[in-house]
């Protein structure tokens, strides 16, 4: 009668073994898998093959677009790429259409921004270009433009995305922000009673010495 082993040891064993049988069950199955038609494996496109009649057909053809091109998610299976050639010109903005996500799945997870509010960047790639960083204090344009806005995005909780847009009067004429601050304003950035100008320019306040040394050469030029 053979000795008992210890639990653990027991278990070890025991994976080893089932890990063997793995292994060679799926290494007698890939011997297995070969195409029935070479002449016509050698023509299908990797999208055919998720048909199944050509899985079966030119398994091994299959098998390799599976390695070249699967870029399966949590949210869906992409096996063999995108499942249509338009797919490659798609604009990235459609991808938050499920349907598109589905048809075009290797290009919708290769353009994932990791954001979770904004996982493929604007969603109009036709206005957001034009979009400026104060625009981005509209709920409704950060939501449509979450990409652009993210780069706009300072991480100050007091100043997220900048100036606002506001032109104030002296002497007849009219300045930004950063402009005002820069010739003769930098007293006010440090003013606490100051408030609404502070919080109007907190871009241009935060960086003050900046701003003024700037400002200062101009005047010689």
């Amino acid at each position: 009668m053979s000795p008992l082993l210890p639990h653990g040891e027991a278990v070890v064993v025991c994976l080893s073994v089932c890990l063997a049988l793995f292994v060679k069950t799926c290494s007698a199955a890939e011997a297995e898998c070969d195409n029935m038609y070479d002449r016509y494996c050698r023509l299908i496109t990797p999208d055919k093959c998720y048909f199944s009649y050509n899985q079966r057909l030119c398994c091994r053809t299959c098998a390799r677009y599976n390695q070249q091109l699967s870029h399966d998610t949590e949210e869906m299976r992409c096996p063999y790429g995108n499942r249509n050639k338009s797919c490659e010109s798609m604009e990235t903005n459609l991808c938050y259409n499920i349907y598109n996500r589905y048809m075009c799945c290797a290009t919708c997870a290769s353009v994932r921004t990791g954001m979770p509010e904004c996982r493929y960047g604007d969603r109009d790639v036709h206005i957001c270009p034009k979009v400026d960083s104060y625009m981005c204090y509209d709920s409704a344009i950060r939501k449509r433009c979450c990409g652009t806005c993210a780069k706009y995005d300072t991480g100050r909780k007091d100043c997220r995305y900048g100036d606002l847009r506001y032109l104030f009067e002296r002497n007849g004429r009219r300045y930004s922000c950063e402009a005002y601050v820069g010739y003769f304003g930098y007293r006010r950035c440090r003013d606490s009673r100051e408030r609404f100008f502070r919080d109007t320019c907190c871009q241009s306040c935060h960086d003050v010495d900046r701003v003024r040394q700037w400002y200062r050469r101009s005047w010689f030029y």
